[in-house]
């Protein structure tokens, strides 16, 4: 539900080029917050948790937190869009 959502929402906001990758990492992030913070309190499998298998990557977390590397991972992969020229 809260992956939809934040798709959803990251929609209402929408640009073209680089800005709409910015614009879905942010609200990503923002609801893996809610999710693991509003109902429930026990935030689990977040995307930033994907870099637990490297010492090195998982000192950024120390500067950034888990979020912070939702955030990064979500820019990085979403980066390929931003070269998308087609309209809606």
């Amino acid at each position: 539900l809260f992956t939809g959502a934040a798709a959803a929402v990251a929609r209402l906001f929408w640009f073209h080029g680089y800005r709409r990758v910015a614009v879905l990492a942010i609200f990503w992030t923002a609801f893996e917050w809610l999710r693991g913070h509003v109902l429930t309190g026990f935030p689990w499998n977040l995307i930033g948790e994907s870099f637990a298998t490297s010492n090195a990557l998982m000192q950024v977390a120390a500067l950034v937190g888990v979020y912070g590397l939702s955030f990064i991972t979500m820019l990085i992969a979403g980066s390929p869009a931003a070269f998308d020229t087609r309209r809606p």
